[in-house]
């Protein structure tokens, strides 16, 4: 996070808020760019024994 006269912001994403305890609700990066969009999970495939 940042934080410049007053401002809380994400420097990944620019998200930005005066109030503190909004700041503190927008989700943080875990890993790559901060993004509020939940990421696509690719579908796993069974393994199937060869016989």
């Amino acid at each position: 996070p940042f934080f410049h006269d007053g401002m809380k912001e994400w420097s990944c994403c620019k998200q930005r808020s005066h109030d503190f305890s909004l700041f503190l609700e927008i989700p943080g990066c875990k890993t790559g760019k901060h993004t509020t969009e939940k990421p696509v999970l690719a579908k796993s495939v069974p393994k199937h024994p060869v016989a």
